[in-house]
């Protein structure tokens, strides 16, 4: 999902990695009365009620037409709506917050882990290798400090 489908181009997808788009379904937001406000006159409040209505909608209507698995919300301005997609439809729901948590969490490790120390090392080839260790255990090819 996201702001606008007819901007998100095979390209984007291409830069990404993704080359087969044949069961990817992008949902644009443009056609959407509610949504449109933010890009018609953007100094105008939206119903953030309606539009949770709306996407949740939008989502059901989408689950109902092909066989999601998760949904994608590309938008930086549709997060704040994840939990009701995600409580509607019983789909994983990832955006950039889930994406920044995840990065986060296998950098510092579940809360109970102490976080990761990086020592830089050179390697034979000359270029440098992040070393990472837990609790100051030593690995048997590099050093922690």
């Amino acid at each position: 999902m996201t702001a606008n489908g007819n901007s998100l181009k095979p390209e984007h997808f291409g830069g990404a990695g993704v080359a087969n788009l044949e069961n990817l379904h992008v949902v644009g937001l443009e056609n959407n009365r509610e949504w449109r406000k933010i890009f018609e006159a953007p100094e105008t409040r939206i119903h953030v009620e309606v539009s949770a209505d709306d996407l949740v909608e939008l989502t059901r209507t989408q689950s109902a037409l092909h066989r999601l698995h998760a949904i994608l919300l590309e938008c930086t301005d549709l997060p704040p709506f994840a939990n009701r997609i995600r409580q509607a439809t019983g789909l994983p729901v990832f955006d950039f917050v889930t994406l920044v948590n995840d990065v986060h969490q296998a950098i510092s490790g579940p809360p109970d882990n102490p976080p990761l120390k990086h020592s830089p090392q050179k390697a034979k080839n000359g270029l440098h290798a992040g070393v990472s260790c837990r609790n100051g255990r030593r690995s048997k090819s590099f050093n922690c400090s």
